[in-house]
Parts: structure tokens; C-alpha cells; sequence
């Protein structure tokens, strides 16, 4: 069984959007077909974020039609035809003129796997497994940054 946290993000959009500015919060998209670590990112995110999960290429574009994120982190391996770099260039082009941020995720850990990636135009790379302290160092780059 597939978890789907997508039913919620129509409303929560809006009070997000109000609150997030304030409270240092991202608005992150996760694209993650695996569900142990669809589960192991709602444990580290969801405290100090607010996040909307998808398990398929569709439902992450569906989930970015319906809210805005600050942040997309998707997995680059779904297991089907579409992969996250196909969701991002389609992300991409459905922002045209807008700064996206995105994490490639990642079991693929070569050094050449992330230049692959940056070059596809992910702005960070993480390779699975990976620590907390490793996705807070990106995420605390992105608030930075912002």
C-alpha cells in the first residue's frame, strides 16, 4: 500500500503560505516511491516543515498544481518509465521564469552520479543512505540562500 499525504495540501496551502515567511518554515515537495523512506522523511521534516508526499511522478505533478513549494526533493529511481529528472524538467517548465529549488535523491552515490544530476539541473544532490545531519546542512543552504 502507497502512502499519499497529498488530500490535505489544497487547504493547508494557504494558511501555509501565511505562516511559512514567519516561521522560517519550507513548503517542500517530496517524490519518493519507497515508502520506508517516504516515512524516514516524514520523521525529519515534518517538525520543522511543511511537507507534501507523493509516490509517483503524476501525483507530484498534481500536488504542484494544486500548492507552491520552496522545495522539491525527489527521488531519482521511481521504479517505472518516469524518473525525477523527468519530473523536474517538466516542474521547470511548468515554473518558467520562477527559481526552483531542488534535492536529487539518490541511491546512484558516485561523485560522477552528482555532477550527472547538477548537470540535469538539480540543485543538490543526496545520496542514499543519508544522515540527518547531511539533509539539514542542504536545507539550512537553502533558507540561506533565500
Amino acid at each position: 500500500m502507497r502512502l499519499m499525504y497529498t488530500s490535505i495540501a489544497p487547504f493547508a496551502c494557504k494558511l501555509n503560505a501565511m505562516t511559512s515567511a514567519a516561521t522560517n518554515r519550507l513548503q517542500v515537495l517530496v517524490l519518493e516511491d519507497n515508502r520506508e523512506t517516504r516515512l524516514l522523511l516524514r520523521y525529519l521534516l515534518t517538525s520543522n516543515h511543511d511537507v507534501t508526499f507523493t509516490s509517483t511522478a503524476a501525483e507530484a505533478i498534481a500536488a504542484d498544481e494544486r500548492s507552491t513549494f520552496d522545495l522539491y526533493i525527489l527521488d531519482i529511481n521511481l521504479g517505472g518509465e518516469e524518473t525525477g529528472v523527468d519530473v523536474l524538467q517538466a516542474l521547470r517548465a511548468r515554473h518558467r521564469g520562477r527559481r526552483i529549488q531542488s534535492i536529487a535523491l539518490t541511491a546512484y552515490a558516485r561523485p560522477s552520479d552528482r555532477r550527472k544530476f547538477i548537470k540535469e539541473g538539480f540543485d543538490y544532490f543526496l545520496a542514499k543512505p543519508f544522515t540527518q545531519e547531511k539533509l539539514n546542512s542542504i536545507l539550512q543552504q537553502i533558507k540561506t540562500a533565500a
